[in-house]
């Protein structure tokens, strides 16, 4: 099947649009479907062998369709299938757990996210022993305010829960893959009980960004 993949600004080059795209993504549509199955989420990859890239762009194709946001599905003009080329996912190990890494086309304005990281609450061997009644948690790498000198280079490190509030873990990451990455396992590795903050961001001290942890993520103030 032929195929109009693009980055998001050629298929919307209206900014407003792609505005509430990505939130709409991220924030609305794609944690209740995480929540509501987390096993039947991770099972087209993990164990039907579907391409992680293609299965995150069929989710957005959806939720295009779902909220009326954006076009069909399809270019009205060739008929071709519409995939967003800057949106792509990947499957990794993180803290010893599945996890599947999404890479967003990047934000233009704050508070869209540059990643997620959608992580298993499952030891990563045979995807057919994970119990039906497992667990995710569901973490963003949010954009700072647009006068943010650093707003580009390093994020806020937030966590979705399953009643969809966001929580803010008082981390300002690097946006690299490997420092996000860094940052997930660290947050794994605390205790349940831990919790991030909600409804809380990082104040954003003039020479941001922060001294940083052993962890290399910059340290930022609670407001």
């Amino acid at each position: 099947m032929s195929e109009d993949t693009r980055p998001l600004a050629g298929l919307h080059p209206d900014r407003e649009v792609r505005q509430r795209l990505h939130l709409a993504f991220v924030r609305e549509f794609l944690p209740p479907l995480v929540f509501g199955d987390p096993r039947g989420f991770f099972a087209p990859c993990f164990l039907e062998g579907v391409d992680p890239t293609s299965m995150i762009r069929d989710h957005w194709l959806a939720m295009e369709k779902a909220r009326g946001l954006g076009p069909t599905d399809r270019n009205p003009r060739t008929g071709e299938a519409r995939r967003v080329a800057d949106l792509t996912a990947g499957m990794e190990i993180i803290a010893g757990k599945p996890d599947l890494f999404v890479t967003l086309p990047t934000p233009e304005r704050s508070p869209q996210s540059f990643f997620i990281s959608i992580v298993l609450l499952a030891p990563p061997g045979d995807p057919h022993a994970w119990p039906a009644d497992v667990q995710a948690r569901y973490f963003t790498l949010d954009r700072f305010r647009d006068a943010n000198a650093h707003a580009l280079t390093v994020g806020a490190m937030t966590e979705w829960t399953e009643a969809l509030r966001q929580g803010n873990w008082g981390l300002a990451v690097p946006v690299v893959r490997e420092g996000f990455q860094a940052a997930v396992a660290q947050t794994l590795a605390q205790p349940e009980t831990a919790r991030p903050d909600d409804g809380r961001y990082l104040r954003e001290e003039p020479g941001m960004p922060a001294p940083q942890d052993k962890a290399g993520n910059h340290k930022g103030k609670l407001q």
